[in-house]
């Protein structure tokens, strides 16, 4: 029987500074116990060090001690999405306002294209 995959989205850092994700269908919680965070470290500076071999399963509790299972190739961790705006085709300045109908440069249509990653609307305005 196959398994189906699980999505997974960052939920912040615990009180041992470890990266902790959340499924988006349960209370299940899956971290990082070998890259630790300062507690305001972003989604993005969690990303750009761990992705999803680097997890093991948590337990159903945010600060919980992690049981260590690895959950496998049956996790994916997906990107917190901002409505607000959407990603066009440029390779730079791609994140517009959902205000914007199309971007000049590429001539992507708004109604087509992704939400932006709240990430990388973050670490643009600073």
């Amino acid at each position: 029987m196959k398994k189906l995959m699980k999505k997974i989205k960052f939920e912040g850092i615990d009180n041992w500074n470890r990266p902790v994700f959340k499924a988006k269908d349960s209370r299940e919680r899956f971290g990082c116990i070998h890259e630790l965070f300062d507690y305001d470290a972003t989604e993005m500076d969690v990303l750009s060090k761990v992705n999803e071999e680097d997890l093991c399963y948590f337990g159903n509790s945010f600060n919980c001690e992690p049981m260590g299972t690895n959950p496998g190739k049956h996790i994916e961790i997906a990107p917190i999405l901002n409505p607000n705006f959407w990603d066009c085709e440029c390779e730079s300045n791609y994140i517009h306002a959902k205000t914007q109908k199309s971007c000049e440069f590429c001539g992507a249509i708004r109604d087509e294209q992704p939400d932006s990653r709240q990430a990388e609307i973050l670490a643009r305005t600073n």
